[in-house]
């Protein structure tokens, strides 16, 4: 089964594009204005700089480095990150017993889990209009975060891994999420074509 890449728009491609570097500029969970959010997650602007612990062509890295550039946050990538090396250090293994990369460093101890740094980030700036202002622009992010992991990411995954060799190439498992992909693209095609973004309208801080 192919899939016919001239019925995507650009701008859809565009965005999958992104969510295959994690852009999901969906990213970011709670908002900065709303009375109840706010009163649960307050923003914590943060003075020094974040420290990124991947490589530099991390695909999941790329969320938390893209909302940083939105939002003008200070995020540097450890220098001389080595997969499989780095992250097996007992220095690492203390911030993430399980070696799995990114993992941010914070003033107030490690975070883990690429979505996880990417709120985090994006949170670490005061009124960031990023994570949205209302409690349907929280719901709206939260829910495209979900669907960007869910129905484009994890799909692509089922699709490339087995073709590279990292998984049991299963023709019928293969038709399957080549479907499940094309259907997901096909409903964020429609969304696209009467909205700009995915679910909130930000402001870019530059």
């Amino acid at each position: 089964m192919d899939l016919d890449i001239e019925k995507i728009s650009t701008k859809t491609l565009h965005f999958t594009c992104i969510s295959l570097f994690h852009f999901n500029f969906l990213l970011l969970s709670a908002v900065s204005r709303s009375e109840i959010l706010a009163s649960l997650f307050p923003i914590q602007p943060v003075a020094m700089a974040l420290v990124l612990h991947a490589g530099k062509t991390n695909k999941n890295a790329f969320k938390s480095l893209i909302a940083a550039e939105y939002s003008g946050v200070a995020l540097k990538l450890v220098e001389n990150f080595e997969m499989g090396v780095s992250n097996k250090t007992p220095e690492f293994l203390k911030m993430n017993p399980i070696g799995k990369v990114p993992l941010l460093q914070t003033p107030e101890g490690p975070v883990f889990e690429s979505n996880a740094i990417a709120r985090y980030v994006s949170r670490s700036k005061a009124d960031n209009s990023l994570v949205g202002s209302t409690l349907i622009d929280y719901g709206h992010i939260e829910q495209w975060i979900d669907f960007a992991s869910m129905e484009i990411d994890a799909n692509i995954a089922k699709w490339f891994y087995p073709r590279k060799g990292h998984g049991v190439y299963l023709p019928p498992a293969e038709e399957a999420a080549i479907a499940a992909l094309k259907r997901a693209l096909g409903a964020l095609n429609t969304h696209l074509a009467s909205n700009t973004y995915p679910g909130w309208t930000f402001s870019h801080p530059c």
